[in-house]
Order: structure tokens, then C-alpha cells, then sequence
């Protein structure tokens, strides 16, 4: 495993006090954890590296394991994410919390940009700007990304990876049993949002479009029990994607606004018809091996 590779001369850093601390929570991830942790190892040594496994059932915690001493891990028996981070967030020690998917790729070098920015006065959260990954996509999810990075929420979207500073993290509180932990911390903490070119974290599309659909339905399911639950949280003002819509529409992109089209519809239908049905929906395509293998290489 990639972790016992790294080993030798590390020792020392588990006794330095961590000024920041990377939570990863990690549900099933064995085909990806390796590589997110491979690329944190050379962070400083005063940002330690914790995965929170929840209800794993397959070889993640010992692949993280293996990383000792410079990765801690935490346990719980049961799959919940926002339990995950709510218990990495009282078991980790440094004061600024950078919080990462099991299944994106971000650097170390990005990661202590993060923690820089998060220290500034003023700020509570930092995002870095997404990097999407299509190549191992069908067209039509391509299509859809085409138009998905056009829609003004893409620019204030917080999600992936992303820095809570110590004021953030003490307005955030502790993630309540939703399952759009993104959408919370964005609205929470809006005012205090920083988006930054600085650093750049890179995230794998699904591979098919039912793929795409059930995670644009979840993510829709998610916003609206976040409504239901947090009706006094508001959504921040984002302008309409209507403007840019009919520009591809009509202009140099048609079939990228017609296949944005109907998975919106679709994954509106699918959410209506799975009201009441908080599940977590993960996609799974872009975690197989063989796509896994090709990135790390």
C-alpha cells in the first residue's frame, strides 16, 4: 500500500502541535484513499492529516492505517458523513479544518494555501477553485459539464475541499443530520466566504448520465430538506442562469444547454419522486479501478 512507502523519517511529526488539520471522511473508499493521501503526505508538518472512516465495510481503514503516524484515524460503526465530520472536528487538534471528499485529488501545496488564506482576518471559509474531470465521462456528461461550469452558482459553490478558519468553525457549529453538509456550510457562512485561484482541488465526474442524473437528484433532494430543516437559512443571492442558458442555446453550444436541460429535468422528477427518502447516493462510476489507476499514473 502507497502509505507504508512514506514511512521512514516521519516519526518526528506526529509530536509537532498541528496548527491546521485536513479531515477526509471516508465511506467505502478503498479504490481512492490511497491516492488523496499520497498526494497530502508532504504537507507541513504542522498540518496533520485525519480520515474519519464511518461504516466502512471494505479495507479503508487499514489502507489508512498503513499511513501511520502521519495520518490519524478515527472510527465510528455507523455510515453517516455529518457524523463523520462532527466527530473529526472534535478529535482533530488544529485550529484551522480543511475538509475533503475521499474521492477528489488536491496537493499538498493547495492544501497550505488553504490554511494561509483561512488565517486572514475576516474569513471563514475558503474554497478553492474546482478543477472537473470528464475524460473518463461519457459525451453526454461532458455536454453537461460544458454548461454546468457556465451557471453563476458555480462560482459561489463551496464543496469538494474547502478551509474553515477558527471563526468559522466556531460559527458553523455542528453539522445537523442533513445530507447537503455542503449547502450548509456555504449558507452558514456566505458573508465570510472566500473563493480563491490560488489553489485548486480536482474532482472526477460521474462516467454514464443515470450516474449524473441520481447525483443531481440527490443533490436536489439535499437543498430541499435543507429548506425544510433550515428554513431561516436564505440562499445566497446567485444571478440567473437563464441569460447564459440561452446564449449556448442559440449560440455555440446547443446540445451542451439541451443535455443540461434534461438532466435537470430528469433528476427533478427522480427527487419528487423520492420525497421523503433522505438517502445518501453516491457515485460509484467514477471510483472504479481502472479510472482511478489512470489519474494516479
Amino acid at each position: 500500500m502507497g502509505g507504508q512507502q512514506h514511512m521512514t523519517g516521519i516519526a518526528s511529526r506526529s509530536s509537532i502541535e498541528p496548527r491546521a488539520s485536513v479531515i477526509v471522511p471516508a465511506y467505502n473508499e478503498e479504490a481512492t484513499i490511497g491516492r488523496l493521501l499520497d498526494a497530502l503526505l508532504d504537507t507541513a508538518p504542522d498540518i496533520e492529516i485525519c480520515v474519519a472512516c464511518n461504516g466502512c465495510r471494505d479495507e479503508t481503514e487499514d489502507i489508512c492505517r498503513a499511513y501511520a503516524p502521519r495520518v490519524r484515524v478515527f472510527v465510528q460503526d455507523h455510515a453517516s458523513k455529518v457524523d463523520a465530520l462532527n466527530m473529526a472536528l472534535r478529535k482533530s487538534l488544529g485550529a484551522v479544518k480543511v475538509i475533503v471528499d475521499a474521492d477528489i485529488l488536491i496537493g499538498a501545496r493547495d492544501v497550505e494555501r488553504l490554511c494561509e488564506l483561512a488565517e486572514r482576518p475576516g474569513v471563514d471559509v475558503v474554497q478553492p477553485r474546482l478543477h472537473y474531470h470528464a475524460e473518463d465521462s461519457d459525451f453526454a456528461v461532458r455536454a453537461y459539464l460544458r454548461a454546468w461550469v457556465r451557471h453563476p452558482y458555480f462560482r459561489t459553490k463551496i464543496g469538494a475541499a474547502y478551509a474553515l478558519s477558527p471563526a468559522g468553525v466556531s460559527r458553523l457549529g455542528t453539522f445537523p443530520q442533513i445530507v447537503a453538509e455542503d449547502e450548509y456550510v456555504r449558507r452558514k457562512l456566505y458573508d465570510g466566504a472566500l473563493w480563491t485561484e490560488d489553489a485548486k482541488a480536482h474532482v472526477y465526474m460521474p462516467t454514464t448520465l443515470w450516474a449524473l442524473i441520481r447525483i443531481r437528484s440527490r443533490s436536489l433532494s439535499g437543498a430541499e430538506s435543507l429548506e425544510h430543516i433550515l428554513g431561516h437559512l436564505e440562499p445566497p443571492p446567485v444571478p440567473g442562469f437563464k441569460p447564459a442558458f440561452l446564449r449556448m442555446l442559440f449560440g455555440g453550444a446547443p446540445v451542451a444547454a439541451a443535455v443540461y436541460a434534461f438532466v435537470a429535468a430528469a433528476a427533478r422528477l427522480r427527487s419528487r419522486l423520492r420525497r421523503g427518502r433522505q438517502t445518501w447516493e453516491r457515485d460509484g462510476t467514477s471510483r472504479g479501478p481502472g479510472q482511478v489507476a489512470r489519474r494516479a499514473g
